[in-house]
């Protein structure tokens, strides 16, 4: 464990594991028996079970990428708990183009990083509810800093492949810890201007895409018109029909 990143509160506790089986679950078992100090990260080289959306596995080599989650008490009402999605993506976003200025880097709802239309971050956000609001989160980040190789099936981006050098892994995870919470704080004082960024760089948001509809596997094309505050997707297709999508009910068509 140490104290060594300077943020307010993101990151002073770092919790350092070589190999866990998710560094979610290791987080969860710190909150089921006790309370760790707002911003307890933990961090992972490697994890046996590491899970994104749609109970996915994340593929990450171990020492090449970051790995880890940190521990958060939003306080939020639950009708509202799309927003910590949006802090945290625009957190991760905002770390990934100090490193990457020059790059398109775009959100794909709810919460994937995206650089040139392939996924260079995953988010994973567990929530403790109580009385009607979010007393606890654990959120779980995914992101490809070095790796170069991964499965063919994957459609895959990562720090390195973009700009064809090494990057210092503890400078990233600094620089990750100080813009999530820069966007955290930010987020609980002034939620219209995180909403409105988080529209800025959402991917297909007001320009024409294609998305297929799990269920029925019918391919849709339009934009999405908006995104609610329970974190519900408005698309609307080129026909002038609205769908609206819960998480897990459709997949996006990348270029």
């Amino acid at each position: 464990m140490s104290y060594s990143h300077n943020c307010l509160f993101i990151g002073k506790v770092l919790i350092k594991k070589d190999s866990i089986d998710s560094s979610n679950n290791y987080a969860k078992q710190l909150l089921s028996n006790s309370k760790p100090i707002e911003g307890t990260a933990i961090l992972t080289e490697f994890q046996s079970e590491g899970r994104g959306q749609r109970d996915s596995i994340w593929q990450s080599n171990p020492g090449e990428n970051i790995t880890l989650s940190i521990i958060l008490y939003p306080n939020i009402k639950t009708e509202q708990y799309f927003l910590l999605n949006e802090m945290i993506s625009l957190g991760i976003r905002d770390a990934i183009s100090n490193f990457l200025p020059t790059e398109d880097i775009q959100i794909k709802w709810p919460n994937d990083i995206l650089v040139n239309n392939k996924k260079i971050a995953g988010i994973l956000i567990e929530n403790n509810i109580s009385n009607g609001v979010i007393i606890s989160s654990v959120v779980g980040i995914g992101l490809n800093v070095n790796q170069t190789s991964f499965k063919e099936n994957i459609a895959a981006n990562s720090m390195k492949l973009v700009s064809h050098k090494d990057f210092d892994i503890e400078k990233v995870i600094d620089n990750l810890f100080s813009s999530i919470e820069h966007a955290y704080l930010l987020g609980k004082r002034n939620i219209a201007f995180i909403k409105s960024t988080y529209c800025q760089y959402l991917y297909g948001y007001k320009k024409q895409m294609e998305v297929i509809h799990l269920e029925t596997d019918i391919v849709l094309k339009g934009q999405i018109e908006n995104v609610r505050e329970d974190g519900v997707l408005d698309f609307l297709t080129i026909t002038g029909q609205h769908y609206f999508f819960n998480f897990k009910e459709i997949k996006f068509l990348l270029p």
